[in-house]
């Protein structure tokens, strides 16, 4: 530790990180996971203070799986920085090596996952998932909330093979024979709000589990109140609620008495509200695009209290996707992937009589103003004969 102090006072940046490699550490300052992610966020904090790329993982050629975890979990609770791409590599080559992994290890792990929204590659989901239902029987709540949520944020990205699986019908079993009393009262809390979208998400129809995960969330009320973002955990129920009902009729009628019990306890303002009328340079052109076809157009609007959209002509939802609706590789990489609940948006909204059409954002990028007019008309089923459109940027 004394070391990289004395580099940090002393030495030139293009040198860093050759005299940073030159460190022998002694086996007593890699004893602790927290001395060896003290040692690694010095280095970090170094690397934004220099305006260079440090290879990082290389400080520490045989880190263990456990100081990586740590590392990348304080990084990502750093306000404006994440684990660069190597660290990943070196986090992912470790937990390949190693053949038994604690499940709090385990759980650090989805949880940074959960967290930054950044997937790892299929092949490593599958090994990560292989280690986890390896523990199945012995894992608690808080551990089996985590593997849902991961599950059904970056479902779309898995293999074909995990996603046709019956692993989720085991997570409901074993999270129906676990309800501990809970030691930490806000994470059981968000843990609960979480789990009961998963539900929806998943739609998966146990009402008993459902009724469970409700009431809970009903006498906890106070505990969200006090220690959650109320607004936005009741804005959650009110969308969980939503999409049963639109997906799963028959769950969501066998719960009514429960919901009833939810809205009078989660009673506030729960109208979506988008952050402003946003004129990003992307969705202006857009709507200069979309301005031969003489469509009315309405922006940046909410449907049923809870779906925003980007644009809606008559009963068609336009989506414009950005980056932050796609999940994220751990090689830095915005994948072609919608985080699952996209996609289950829009099975709600079809539900109800909607149709919906994606744009990718990148596609909006790389063509000219007339050739976006002509998709737009295509994807609205629109006849351009005699609209007469003029590419102003020639």
């Amino acid at each position: 530790m004394a070391a990289i102090r004395k580099l940090l006072q002393t030495c030139p940046k293009e040198l860093f990180q050759q005299k940073l490699s030159e460190i022998t550490w002694s086996p007593s300052e890699l004893s602790h996971s927290h001395q060896v992610v003290q040692i690694l966020e010095l280095c970090t904090h170094q690397d934004q203070k220099l305006g260079v790329k440090l290879d990082i993982p290389s400080i520490i050629p045989d880190l263990r799986l456990s100081s990586a975890i740590s590392y990348i979990d304080r990084l990502g609770k750093i306000k404006g920085m994440r684990a660069l791409p190597e660290t990943y590599a070196v986090l992912e080559a470790a937990l390949r090596k190693q053949s038994d992994i604690p499940l709090k290890d385990l759980q650090k792990l989805l949880k940074h996952y959960n967290r930054v929204r950044v997937c790892p590659p299929a092949n490593f989901t599958n090994i990560l998932l292989t280690h986890f239902f390896s523990h199945l029987p012995e894992a608690n709540f808080s551990q089996l909330s985590s593997i849902i949520r991961y599950i059904s944020l970056f479902h779309p990205t898995f293999s074909p093979s995990l996603s046709q699986s019956n692993q989720v019908t085991h997570l409901w079993e074993a999270l129906g024979k676990v309800r501990p009393p809970p030691n930490n009262l806000t994470e059981y809390c968000s843990n609960l709000v979480s789990l009961s979208h998963s539900f929806a998400m998943f739609q998966m129809p146990d009402v008993s589990l459902w009724k469970c995960t409700l009431r809970d969330i009903i006498a906890y009320k106070e505990v969200i109140q006090r220690n959650m973002e109320f607004r936005i955990a009741a804005l959650s129920m009110k969308k969980t609620k939503k999409i049963c009902e639109l997906l799963m009729p028959e769950t969501y009628v066998s719960l009514q008495s429960v919901w009833e019990e939810v809205d009078r306890s989660y009673k506030v303002d729960l109208g979506y509200v988008r952050r402003g009328d946003v004129k990003s340079a992307l969705e202006a052109k857009v709507m200069e695009a979309l301005a031969p076809l003489q469509v009315q157009v309405q922006r940046n609007g909410v449907i049923e209290e809870v779906f925003p959209y980007d644009l809606l002509i008559s009963k068609t939802n336009v989506e414009i996707d950005g980056p932050d609706h796609f999940a994220r590789w751990t090689n830095g990489v915005v994948s072609d992937k919608l985080l699952w609940s996209h996609n289950v948006r829009d099975l709600a909204l079809q539900a109800k009589g909607f149709t919906v059409k994606r744009v990718d954002y990148r596609t909006i990028d790389k063509v000219r103003r007339e050739q976006l007019t002509m998709k737009f008309a295509a994807l609205l089923g629109i006849e351009v004969q005699g609209i007469e459109v003029q590419d102003r940027d020639k």
